[in-house]
């Protein structure tokens, strides 16, 4: 296939960590997937012990959707999208291979919703290539009020955080980036977001009376294999946490 980024925008994205694209879909588009989000939470997964859903406790007993993860085995429009060439074409051209899904989740980030703190998603990730590269498809506008995605250029070459803990940074990682190179990825329906999954970056609180909904999409460079499977495996074993039975959780993960 061809390429479908400039020379100047990989340029940017070597020395950056990350790469916005503007306007990629249409307002029919977004419109499609705008009512895709509100048929997934019709659906009725969403339950406190479903790890899928990932709840968010505002008291013992009212909660918030945060996400559904994964999403993409129970939408086909979703599945299509990931699939679509101006979404997958830019992960290829970036890895210099095919580009082969790695991970999927439908981000909500529902009023009130609080922030995430600095971290890189490697972290979570450190048994795979370091080469996976995020996508961040906006269904809705996001801004500052909603918790827009800050990303914090030119730390993608190194992992902040201590090897083989799967964390957010702690306040000495944190002070390693410099708080004011920090870039608000503010964003329209439609646009795209390119990260590297070593770019640090958080999010703040949705303050606002707006979701902040985006698709989340990584990927793997074909000559690594398909790591979809062992990925979900590991994020299953990674919320064990979660005070459950493994009999427990194997019913509710994908209820």
């Amino acid at each position: 296939m061809s390429a479908v980024l400039t020379p100047s925008q990989l340029e940017t994205f070597r020395r950056k960590g990350f790469l916005t694209l503007r306007g990629l879909f249409g307002e029919e588009e977004v419109a499609g997937w705008s009512r895709e989000c509100k048929r997934l939470l019709g659906l009725g997964l969403a339950h406190k012990d479903n790890i899928r859903t990932r709840p968010f406790f505002v008291t013992e007993t009212f909660w918030l959707v945060d996400r559904l993860d994964p999403v993409l085995d129970i939408s086909d429009l979703f599945r299509a999208l990931a699939r679509d060439e101006r979404v997958a074409g830019p992960p290829r051209d970036l890895l210099g291979d095919e580009a082969l899904l790695f991970k999927d989740r439908l981000i909500y980030k529902m009023v009130g919703m609080p922030g995430y703190p600095l971290h890189q998603d490697y972290s979570w990730w450190q048994e795979f290539p370091r080469d996976l590269i995020n996508v961040a498809v906006a269904i809705d506008p996001a801004d500052s009020e909603n918790g827009a995605l800050e990303l914090f250029p030119g730390y993608h070459d190194r992992l902040l955080s201590a090897p083989g803990e799967m964390r957010h940074m702690n306040e000495e990682e944190a002070r390693q980036v410099d708080p004011d190179s920090g870039e608000l990825m503010a964003t329209e329906p439609g646009d795209v977001i390119i990260f590297d999954c070593m770019t640090p970056h958080r999010s703040g609180p949705n303050i606002s009376n707006r979701m902040r909904r985006q698709l989340y999409l990584t990927y793997s460079a074909a000559g690594h294999g398909d790591l979809y499977q062992r990925q979900l495996e590991l994020m299953k074993e990674g919320r064990s946490s979660w005070k459950l039975t493994d009999e427990r959780k194997a019913r509710v993960f994908f209820r």
